[in-house]
């Protein structure tokens, strides 16, 4: 089964080590210009991430979070 949006991001988030969760919790927000609301609502899955703030999430952590078709 192909994995959601969502559950890339969350998987992904939980790579992150405790003591850089805020820092880069922080540069998706700025970055994306979303408010921390809407930040846990996409780390809980309740609302889908927009195409673009995929792509900006892809540049900040180095990598495809997100595998684009």
């Amino acid at each position: 089964m192909k994995k959601t949006n969502n559950q890339s991001f969350i998987d992904w988030l939980d790579t992150i080590a405790v003591g850089q969760f805020e820092e880069i919790k922080a540069k998706i927000i700025a970055n994306c210009g979303i408010t921390p609301q809407v930040f846990s609502h996409w780390k809980n899955g309740n609302s889908r991430i927009p195409f673009l703030a995929q792509q900006k999430i892809n540049e900040i952590a180095g990598f495809e979070v997100f595998k684009q078709n």
